[in-house]
């Protein structure tokens, strides 16, 4: 953007500007698939005291059967009121809320970024040991961290590889939030 901004010809053909911060998402698990969003939109203004109506992103599987959990995008404002109730009662059953991260890990590679369908990866890194085999066939005891381990060797950073590369506490992982939160309007 700089080279378009200091340069004569380019400046006055090309506009350039940083993309708009996003809303913030909140995952709402295990909700039955016969509830519909106009129960979840009357139960959240209930319970958190918010007036405006959340915007539905998608919906995964939940752990449940014949449930899914939905992701609803919330602007900052209802965000900040929803997060710090952490949960929410619909049709007479309490459901835990969360901020949702918008990160994918690759189950092939490990890698962040893609799922495992667009990996291009030849063969599969272990997510226990980031040994070259599928991480069900992993019969070490000792993690090591395939994407820390990448991080101090191309970065230089000093990350601690001693946990698997699915771990909450991963240093990659909590960089990957990071790079997330940046793009977000809180």
């Amino acid at each position: 953007m700089d080279r378009i901004q200091k340069s004569d010809t380019l400046k006055d053909k090309i506009t350039s500007r940083l993309p708009a911060k996003r809303h913030p998402s909140i995952i709402i698990y295990d909700i039955p698939n016969d509830t519909t969003d106009e129960e979840i939109q009357a139960s959240l203004k209930a319970n958190t005291g918010i007036e405006k109506d959340l915007k539905l992103r998608f919906k995964l599987r939940g752990r449940k059967q014949e449930t899914s959990h939905w992701i609803m995008e919330a602007p900052a404002e209802e965000f900040h009121k929803i997060i710090p109730v952490e949960k929410i009662s619909v049709n007479w059953e309490i459901h835990n809320i969360k901020e949702f991260y918008h990160i994918q890990r690759c189950n092939n590679c490990h890698e962040y970024g893609h799922p495992a369908a667009k990996c291009t990866a030849t063969r599969p890194f272990c997510g226990y040991c980031a040994q070259r085999h599928p991480t069900s066939k992993c019969r070490t005891w000792y993690p090591r961290c395939i994407n820390c381990e990448h991080s101090n060797a191309t970065k230089g950073t000093r990350y601690r590889t001693d946990h698997p590369a699915s771990s909450p506490n991963c240093s990659s992982y909590k960089k990957e939030i990071q790079t997330y939160k940046n793009t977000r309007d809180y």
